[in-house]
């Protein structure tokens, strides 16, 4: 048994992928979890809490006026939009 070592890390690492590998499945089923309210709370937010999504058409509609009036692009660098 001359590569002893060798066998000893292979078996290390296959410990520390089968332990990450449980800890990520043991918080992936945390997360899904969901605590029930008390009776009588109020309702909790559905969207609230989650930032708009990205339109790129709205801002868009938002540079449209000083980018027409502008000559030069040093004259967008002005408005507080950019």
């Amino acid at each position: 048994m001359e590569n002893w070592l060798i066998a000893l890390i292979w078996v290390l690492v296959i410990a520390l992928v089968v332990w990450g590998t449980l800890r990520v499945q043991r918080a992936r089923r945390r997360s899904k979890r969901k605590i029930p309210a008390p009776p009588g709370a109020p309702p909790t937010p559905g969207r609230a809490d989650q930032p708009e999504p990205f339109n790129p058409l709205a801002i868009a509609k938002q540079l449209e006026e000083p980018y027409g009036s502008a000559s030069h692009p040093a004259d967008l660098l002005g408005n507080p939009i950019f």
